[in-house]
């Protein structure tokens, strides 16, 4: 029986600093990456609102892959695992991310959206391990016993104050190269 892998899909798998930026240059302010998760409270308020308006539009669904490779790493791995694509975006957004998946080379794996919290989810799933970028979600697998692997880089500045208390790696790639293979 195959176990089962989860991955989050902003900051993991598709590249969302261009939608900060964009953000940024829309209100006229030169983009600087935050040390704080909760852009609502880390942008200013005209950035954090130009921001939630862009998440809300079809901008999203135009975000590019971190890697190209991804694709290919995930096929080879469908092989070995049953694999979930978590992400806590718009309930309503699942056909279009879904097209943005395959649009990317993306076909293998199901497609969850949880609207808020991811937790419960994962833990209903039971990854061997969980692949996300969010301090949030990598506290409440911690706090639950579920494996979880965090990216951690030059774009996700909020994040680094936990890599002393957990996995991770600067890219997907690499993460599922420590867990999977």
């Amino acid at each position: 029986m195959k176990q089962n892998i989860s991955f989050d899909l902003d900051n993991v798998v598709f590249n969302f600093t261009p939608m900060y930026s964009r953000a940024f240059t829309d209100c006229g302010k030169l983009f600087s990456a935050s040390t704080d998760w909760d852009y609502n409270k880390c942008f200013p308020k005209d950035v954090a609102d130009r921001f939630t308006h862009l998440i809300k539009t079809d901008a999203i669904f135009g975000m590019k892959l971190l890697k190209n490779e991804i694709p290919s790493v995930l096929k080879e791995l469908e092989s070995k695992y049953h694999i979930y694509y978590i992400t806590s975006q718009l309930v309503s957004n699942k056909n279009k991310r879904i097209e943005q998946l395959k649009r990317n080379g993306i076909n293998n794996g199901e497609l969850i959206i949880t609207g808020y919290s991811k937790i419960n989810v994962i833990k209903e799933l039971n990854p061997i391990v969980h692949f996300d970028d969010s301090p949030v979600v990598i506290d409440e697998c911690l706090d639950n016993n579920v494996g979880v692997h965090m990216i951690s880089n030059k774009s996700t500045p909020y994040n680094h104050y936990l890599r002393d208390k957990v996995k991770w790696s600067g890219n997907l790639l690499y993460g599922i190269q420590k867990e999977c293979r």
